[in-house]
């Protein structure tokens, strides 16, 4: 998972693409994801939320951001 900001602010979309791209091969079906489209500071440690939908509902996904990445968990989601 890359890094998805550049300078201060992360390009929700670019993260939203990443966490569909990466549900999307799990499930094997289309997924939405939507962080929103406010500015995302780049703050090593900080997390925001996205939401996850697919055929079996809606999940929150905690996004942590990391030095040169980001990582996601969905509590609750295959």
């Amino acid at each position: 998972m890359a890094l998805t900001g550049c300078g201060a602010n992360i390009d929700s979309a670019k993260s939203e693409s990443q966490i569909e791209s990466w549900a999307e091969d799990i499930v094997d079906e289309p997924v939405a994801v939507d962080c929103g489209d406010e500015n995302i500071p780049d703050e090593i440690d900080s997390t925001f939320e996205c939401d996850l939908t697919d055929s079996t509902g809606s999940y929150t996904v905690t996004v942590t951001i990391l030095e040169d990445t980001i990582r996601w968990e969905v509590p609750g989601w295959p």
